[in-house]
């Protein structure tokens, strides 16, 4: 297979002593899924493969440790995902979780991405900068931090902040408790929320989250444009060519652009799953926890499958209601009760609506 590759010589200690980036003919000998490198990692036997994937494992690592002791958030995904039955419809829900394998790729997807930033954008005796598109990412703002701690103070979490640490540090610790406790799916979006928002630019700025000075897409061409595009710069920058145009800023508002409808649709999508998953259990009652309140309702995630519907504050027939957006809570006039983030509730599902990707449920009682 015709390959553009990022090569790198790395010693003992896992530090890279030499890089060479070019055009490259590939010819796989095995062609390992996830789980099969998993197996290797946790110690099964696939003979020739083990020590080359245990090494590379052993290498990932390191380089992990150092880029979290750096300052890079620790953010794990969990993915939810459907099962499909013949008709094309949901038959069921499954997690996707982020295993030693998968971070492993992870690890040396992100050192080629970051060094291929660094050749085009660092300027040397040699060579001079040449115009990019950098993936960057800001600091976040006091004033989302003070509100995700907030939040999280609801699901019972603290952002405890430590000396001589940025606060990426305790916010990993946090998103740790919570994989802990099993409540990643919920604590990895809200803090994520927080961030600033990644995008597209020439002018690099460094990005946050990982802890890079420089960083751009180079990994995944067949799936965005943005990383065919670096491929074109880096190979005009290897022979020596001017740079075909002086701006790509256009571009980069563009793709940015069409990466956040990307993420539309695919939450849009999920939603979609989630009705038709639910769309024949009318009547049924579920576990549920709170995981977000508004002026107009409750939102509740059924344990069970992940699903997220609301619940109408004009539903919640024993009181008056009312949203109080400094705590995040939904208190009753009278009786005074709460209804907070992280709470266990009881629900029935009331309604669905495909056309509207809509959810209703009925609060039935709280679960003490």
């Amino acid at each position: 297979k015709l390959t553009f590759s990022a090569v790198f010589d790395i010693n003992n200690n896992s530090e890279i002593v030499n890089t060479w980036f070019g055009k490259t003919i590939i010819h796989s000998d095995y062609r390992l899924t996830y789980m099969q490198a998993q197996e290797i990692i946790d110690g099964e036997k696939h003979d020739v493969l083990d020590k080359p994937i245990l090494k590379l494992n052993s290498i990932a690592e390191i380089i992990r440790k150092r880029r979290l002791e750096k300052g890079a958030l620790n953010i794990e995904s969990e993915e939810l995902s459907f099962i499909i039955d013949e008709k094309g419809l949901p038959s069921g829900v499954k997690i996707k979780i982020s295993r030693k394998a998968n971070k492993l790729i992870e690890e040396f997807m992100l050192l080629a991405n970051k060094n291929v930033a660094k050749y085009l954008g660092k300027a040397t005796k040699q060579k001079q900068i040449t115009p990019s598109i950098y993936r960057i990412h800001d600091n976040p703002s006091e004033e989302k931090i003070s509100e995700l701690r907030i939040i999280l103070e609801q699901f019972g979490y603290y952002i405890k902040t430590e000396k001589n640490k940025p606060i990426s540090y305790s916010l990993n610790v946090v998103m740790q408790k919570a994989k802990e406790n099993k409540e990643l799916h919920i604590i990895g979006p809200l803090v994520i929320r927080s961030m600033s928002k990644a995008k597209y630019s020439q002018e690099n700025t460094g990005h946050y989250g990982l802890s890079f000075d420089y960083y751009t897409h180079f990994t995944s061409p067949i799936r965005r444009y943005a990383d065919l595009l670096v491929h074109r710069i880096l190979l005009g920058a290897l022979e020596g060519k001017k740079p075909a145009v002086a701006s790509y800023e256009k571009i980069c508002q563009y793709i940015s652009t069409m990466e956040k409808r990307a993420v539309e649709a695919e939450r849009a999508s999920n939603k979609m799953l989630q009705v038709l998953y639910l769309q024949d259990k009318i009547g049924e009652v579920f576990k549920g926890k709170i995981t977000g309140v508004a002026d107009w309702g409750i939102f509740v995630e059924i344990e069970e499958n992940k699903c997220e519907g609301l619940i109408r504050l004009n539903t919640l027939k024993d009181d008056y209601y009312h949203h109080d957006p400094e705590t995040y809570k939904i208190i009753g006039n009278k009786n005074k009760k709460e209804y907070h983030l992280g709470q266990q509730v009881l629900i029935e599902v009331l309604a669905v609506n495909l056309a509207k990707r809509q959810i209703d449920f009925l609060m039935i009682q709280e679960d003490s």
